[in-house]
């Protein structure tokens, strides 16, 4: 792996080892992906907090309200929300002082890629984080093959 994809990885594998992790989008529904990604990291021993506005008991985990509830400073967050409510959250965050955002593949708005990127805020959008959690399981690991395949060096 060279170039980009090199920096690519090196920015996942940052963003992966930094002290504490939130998701903002896990749900009630246990299908839907925000809470896949929590269970995963969490697995791969993440520390990772997920943030839901109910505060109830999701993925048999405490939720908080929102990332000023955690009980210790948030390094970076993951965002696999509704592409209309993206820019909003990363403005609020950044103001609080979060600099490092993953923003999963169809969270993204054009908006809040202008933002991050006028900004300087480290960011990761387009792209699957579990293609990167190491050890990479399931339908992950034949993502990262096509990616390492197809995506530009």
């Amino acid at each position: 792996m060279t170039g980009t994809k090199q920096m690519l990885a090196n920015k996942a594998e940052n963003f992966l080892n930094m002290n504490s992790l939130a998701i903002i989008g896990v749900s009630t529904n246990p299908r839907k992906f925000g809470n896949l990604i929590f269970k995963e990291l969490k697995q791969k021993n993440v520390k990772i907090y997920q943030v839901h506005h109910s505060g109830n008991i999701l993925n048999s985990e405490k939720t908080y309200r929102s990332i000023n509830d955690i009980p210790e400073p948030v390094n970076g967050v993951i965002l696999n929300v509704q592409s209309s409510k993206t820019l909003d959250t990363i403005k609020d965050l950044h103001s609080k002082g979060i600099n490092n955002f993953w923003i999963q593949k169809g969270s993204e708005s054009r908006e809040a890629l202008e933002f991050v990127e006028s900004n300087s805020i480290n960011c990761i959008s387009g792209k699957c984080i579990l293609m990167f959690a190491n050890p990479v399981n399931s339908i992950h690991k034949f993502h990262r093959v096509l990616w390492n395949i197809f995506s530009k060096n």
